[in-house]
């Protein structure tokens, strides 16, 4: 038998992984051949490798992608989601106008009522009384200013046009003019309805005609002084109806430190958490920072900055969901590049 078939078994033979037939072949040859039976010594004297060794670090190394992979798929998936819910938060959240953005008009009607016009694009309008002063607030988000840019213009219409537009958006027990007003976006302040026990100011027409119908209405406007506050400026406002004839610019009843308190807070422990992120990094320390600048971020994209004004109720839910996914999003990116580096 040829060498060179004798020695393609070898190993095999061995590792006594050969047929009998084959075995006995082999040792037949090995009989009289004597580099062949020095090729066989030298195949059982070679170390083998420990297989279990290296199994197991190729198990480590399967595991270290299959981790990187899934941390990869998490952190893609959590950005997908804190890009749609912050971007509906900044569509959806509150924006507070200037009196220039605003107020469009302001006049005195015949019935006495002081018909403030505000612009179509407000959502509403907050209100508070101190004193002898009103202060006025109007508030929008940037869907609203969208949706209403396709909204059609009553003042364009036809007096027919208008007749019947009124009709189909007019609410039950309101007049023409109060869906009118409602559509336009103008608040009406009234005068006095004069009654046997006094007057009933502001805004007490309505009730106060019901409850006195025997009472007289005095053609007068607003007798309160109106403003309007600057939400970006709180302590000073813009006079719109000088009622009362003083000419001063009142404190404002709004404001509230509860904000501008979440966000110091939430910014001071993310720099005292990234510092000791950045001395210990294996450690927690990084994703509490993460979750301290997500507070903060969070809470001035839903206040859109304006901290001072008096906030919607709304507020601490989003600010708690934007928190939310903007923490795990940079957690599961952090956990990437710590794996990245291991």
């Amino acid at each position: 038998m040829n060498c060179n078939v004798i020695r393609d078994l070898l190993p095999l033979y061995a590792e006594d992984m050969v047929s009998p037939e084959s075995k006995a072949l082999v040792e037949d040859h090995l009989q009289g051949c004597e580099s062949c039976t020095k090729e066989l010594e030298d195949l059982k004297n070679t170390p083998k490798l420990p297989l279990e060794v290296e199994t197991g670090s190729l198990r480590r190394v399967g595991n270290a992608i299959q981790k990187r992979r899934t941390l990869t798929a998490l952190a893609a998936a959590m950005t997908a989601i804190a890009l749609i819910v912050t971007v509906y938060i900044f569509m959806n959240t509150t924006i507070y106008l200037t009196a220039g953005q605003a107020v469009e008009g302001l006049e005195q009607r015949e019935d006495g009522g002081l018909a403030i016009d505000f612009a179509d694009c407000t959502n509403g309008n907050s209100r508070t009384d101190s004193g002898e002063n009103i202060f006025l607030l109007s508030s929008t988000t940037r869907h609203t200013m969208l949706r209403r840019k396709s909204d059609p213009n009553p003042s364009e219409m036809s007096p027919e046009a208008l007749e019947r537009y009124i009709h189909s958006r007019s609410w039950p027990d309101e007049t023409a003019q109060e869906t009118l007003d409602r559509i336009q976006k103008t608040y009406v302040l009234y005068g006095k309805w004069e009654t046997s026990e006094g007057y009933v100011y502001p805004d007490g027409f309505v009730d106060g005609q019901k409850a006195h119908p025997d009472g007289k209405w005095i053609d007068s406007a607003a007798e309160k002084d109106v403003w309007y506050l600057n939400p970006y400026a709180p302590g000073s406002s813009t006079l719109l109806w000088n009622g009362t004839g003083m000419d001063y610019t009142p404190s404002t009843p709004w404001g509230s430190g509860l904000y501008i308190g979440l966000v110091l807070f939430s910014a001071l422990f993310a720099a005292v958490f990234a510092l000791a992120a950045w001395k210990r990094p294996e450690a927690a320390w990084g994703i509490l920072a993460i979750c301290a600048v997500s507070v903060t971020a969070a809470t001035l994209l839903v206040t859109n900055g304006a901290l001072l004004i008096q906030g919607s109720y709304s507020w601490p839910g989003l600010i708690a969901a934007e928190a939310a996914v903007l923490s795990l999003t940079g957690s599961a990116w952090l956990q990437l590049r710590r794996c990245g580096k291991k």
